[in-house]
């Protein structure tokens, strides 16, 4: 992870980073799952300690991960799944 978080803030300009609010992709499973993987999130905060990480999608409902299934959700389906967090996209630091 510190591997792709390192590749990811070498190819951004450093004094950029404070301005900058990067959202992960949402992962397959609800929080509460026990498989729920916060790897995403987890690289976007490595990229720098000024990183602003939001994280305002939510995944809602559980789908099968795109790397082990070969089934993919219509984007319909997908949004079905998703739930958007607009105070999270607007949050400043103090209320996030």
């Amino acid at each position: 992870m510190a591997r792709v978080a390192r590749a990811i803030a070498g190819v951004m300009k450093p004094e950029a980073l404070p301005s900058v609010t990067t959202v992960p992709i949402p992962p397959s499973k609800q929080r509460t799952h026990p498989e729920y993987d916060p790897r995403m999130a987890d690289i976007a905060r490595q990229i720098s300690p000024v990183a602003d990480v939001r994280e305002p999608i939510e995944t809602v409902a559980d789908r099968f991960a795109v790397h082990e299934s070969e089934q993919r959700l219509k984007p319909h389906e997908l949004i079905a799944k998703l739930r958007l967090q607009q105070a999270l996209l607007f949050a400043t630091d103090a209320e996030r």
